[in-house]
Parts: C-alpha cells; structure tokens; sequence
C-alpha cells in the first residue's frame, strides 16, 4: 500500500514539474516582477548604455585603470557598483568595434535557475548580433550583474574552440621540441670538449728525454814511476843485507807487493 502511494506521489510530482515547464514564460512571476516589467528594465538598461559616447567611456575607463590598486579599492568601496559598472563599460567598448552600427531589438528571454534569473536581450547590429545580459537574485530581486557580448554561431564557436586547441597543443609540442634540444644539446657540447683536449695534447709537444749519461768508468790506478820501484828495492836490499849480514850481490828482489 505505501508503495503505490509513493508511486502516486512521484507521479503528481512529474506532472507538475511537466506543467511548470510547458507554462508561458510571460505569465511566470519571477519572484514578484512580472516578464514584462523585465523586458522593460533590460531594454532601459540598454538604451541608457547605447546614449552614452564611447569615446567618453574610454576615456573614463582609462582614468580609473590608471590609479594604483589602493586607489582603486577606495573607489570601488565608496561607490557601490562601480567595479560592476567599470567591468560593463570595457565590454562594451570591445563589443562597439566589432559589431557594427546598432539597428533593434531582436529578442528577449527569460531564465531562471538555481538562486538567480537571467533576462537576455539580444540586439541586433550590422556585422553580428549582441546579447545584453541582466542577472537578478532570486532572493530580491537585486542586479548582481550585467553583460553585453557578441553572439556566435556555433560554427564559428566551433571554429574558435579548435584554433584553441590547436594552439594549446603547439605550445605543448614547441616547448617539448626545446628540451629536446636542450638536452640533445649536452651531449655536442660534452664532444666538443672531448675535442678540444684531443686537439690541445696534441698541439703540445712531447717531453724530450734527458740524455743518457755514460757511466764513468773508475780510473785504473796509475803504474808507479820505475824510478820510485828502483829507489824501494834498494832500501829493501840494503834492510835485508843489515838484517842478515849478507851483501846485496847474495840476492835479487824480483817483486814488490803493496798492502
């Protein structure tokens, strides 16, 4: 039994949510404003944008973004809005080179999600349509913001995402393509050094060899003059002829060994 209740449940709940879906945007109370008192906000909005020089919004633009940050900061707080403000006008200045002059409005919608409902003017111009954007909170009903953007086909999306993609992965493949030489790079240069000490010891000459010296050979002990050999035997002779009372005629000296 509860189990078919809760099955009759989820079915009322689909066909509400199917009847909410299908209903008129233009009969929905986008909590308490109605989808015409949208419209005529939005297209004020943009006729007050559209009334105002470009050239002076430039020149505007370019005074805040020339003070400091601290400026700045002072600035945005005592006026409330302004940074919002300052980020719609560079759009806007952007959005004015490209799309050409202004003609009508083209469409307007409606849409409501989450904690915020959107209200989308697309205007149309000469060279391409322009979306003007207003963003409300649902709790109220407040601006958070507005934006003004050109509109592109999906072709031309399309197009745009892939030139995106192509130049991401040519700056992978470049800044790959660099380390690699880079690294192949370290290994010429460790040839190169290998090189220049070959080329280097070659360049020097080898040490001569010092010259070999003969040895000296001991110089031979000089023969004893005959004079000096004469004058010895005799001394010896005539010692031996007083030791033995011999004459020196008895015998004959026919050596001499020195020790």
């Amino acid at each position: 039994m509860r189990k078919k209740l809760l099955s009759m449940l989820l079915i009322c709940l689909c066909l509400f949510g199917l009847a909410a879906c299908g209903a008129d945007p233009k009969t929905v109370d986008y909590n308490g404003q109605s989808y015409q008192e949208l419209e005529d906000a939005s297209v004020g909005a943009w006729e007050q944008l559209l009334a105002l020089d470009v050239a002076q919004i430039e020149q505007a633009v370019a005074q805040i973004n020339s003070l400091s940050e601290a400026e700045q900061t002072a600035l945005f707080e005592a006026n409330e809005g302004m940074k919002e403000q300052l980020a719609l006008f560079e759009s806007w200045i952007e959005v004015s080179k490209e799309a050409g002059n202004y003609i009508g409005v083209q469409d307007f919608a409606v849409t409501k999600s989450g904690q915020s409902t959107t209200a989308d003017l697309t205007l149309e111009f000469e060279n391409r349509p322009v979306l003007f954007s207003i963003v409300y909170s649902n709790r109220d009903m407040s601006v958070e913001g507005t934006t003004v953007d050109l509109v592109y086909t999906t072709g031309e999306r399309m197009q745009k995402a892939g030139l995106n993609t192509l130049m991401g992965m040519g700056t992978v493949f470049a800044v790959l393509i660099v380390i690699c030489i880079i690294i192949s790079g370290f290994s010429l240069i460790s040839k190169a050094e290998k090189k220049l000490k070959s080329e280097e010891s070659e360049e020097r000459p080898a040490p001569k060899a010092a010259p070999r010296v003969a040895p000296v050979a001991p110089a031979a002990a000089a023969p004893a003059p005959a004079t000096d050999n004469l004058e010895l035997v005799a001394v010896i002779a005539a010692a031996i002829a007083a030791h033995t009372g011999q004459s020196t005629d008895d015998f004959v000296v026919r050596s001499i060994k020195r020790r």
